[in-house]
């Protein structure tokens, strides 16, 4: 599982949480939406301030990479110049198709080709770091329009190699990197700053949001895998993200360490469990 594998642990107790970035070289490179603002300086300027704060926390992360994005530019070489520092990094790289199509919409054949396509400039990079490229990332997380085209993926992908990667913690930062777009192609650093704001307000909201999700589901928390973009917003802001996760963390710590001290007071006889006390789950280690 990814969230396993590249699980970033800040401690042995509390959940962990394995932070993935979609659409390298850069969101907006054709996919999912054009940016003819951006250059070739401003994706590596994306690229090095986010892998340069995740190496400072010590957060392993995985990219996955929009073929389209790399070859259909002119500076193609570049751009996979820009991908092999995700790899130098110790960082992995995945396939997320060619073109970042709506996999409902395809044929199996169709789907085949965007899978293949998209391994034109990783596999050759993830073999240089001496790995195996093995995590595919469907575009928009669909997984096929009727189960027939579920099963048939699912099986084309186990039989190339893949494990599908999914996301329990979506932010939607895509949303926010298109107003903060336009707040700095006018050179609004008043907006610019509003939208900062709001974005992190807003992360920390879906990240309590889906931690409530998974303890309503299963009692307690779980390992989670959160999914961002490479864009300006999340260069500018990651550490404050991942602040953000790593106190989700430290709160499910806390909840743990009470949860241990009642059922030895429960174990001693000093307390008698309630009717849907979930204590029970205390001592198990997350998913």
């Amino acid at each position: 599982m990814i969230a396993i594998c590249f699980a970033w642990l800040l401690a042995m107790a509390g959940p962990s949480v394995a932070i993935t970035f979609d659409d390298l070289p850069a969101a907006g490179s054709r996919n999912p939406s054009e940016d003819p603002a951006l250059t070739t300086a401003d994706v590596r300027a994306m690229n090095e301030g986010i892998l340069r704060t995740l190496r400072a926390h010590h957060a392993p992360s995985i990219g996955f990479v929009n073929e389209r994005g790399v070859s259909a530019y002119p500076d193609a070489a570049e751009r996979r110049a820009i991908l092999s520092q995700w790899t130098a990094a110790g960082m992995d790289l995945g396939n997320h198709t060619f073109s970042h199509p709506d996999f409902n919409t395809l044929s199996m054949d169709e789907f085949r080709v965007e899978v293949e396509s998209g391994e034109a400039s990783i596999v050759p990079l993830m073999r240089a770091a001496g790995r195996r490229l093995s995590f595919f990332r469907l575009p928009m997380n669909h997984t096929g329009d009727t189960q027939e085209k579920k099963d048939a993926a699912a099986r084309y992908l186990h039989e190339r190699g893949y494990a599908l990667a999914v996301c329990t913690i979506e932010n939607e930062d895509y949303e926010f990197e298109s107003a903060y777009r336009v707040a700095l192609a006018r050179q609004d650093a008043v907006a610019a700053e509003h939208i900062r704001a709001a974005y992190l307000d807003y992360t920390q909201r879906e990240i309590d949001y889906y931690r409530a999700v998974r303890r309503q589901l299963f009692g307690r928390d779980t390992a989670q895998v959160m999914f961002l973009h490479v864009n300006r917003l999340n260069a500018a802001l990651l550490v404050s993200c991942l602040r953000r996760v790593g106190r989700m963390r430290r709160h499910a710590r806390v909840r743990l360490r009470r949860q241990r001290q009642v059922l030895r007071r429960r174990r001693a006889g000093h307390l008698r469990p309630a009717f849907g006390d979930s204590d029970a789950h205390a001592d198990s280690k997350p998913a």
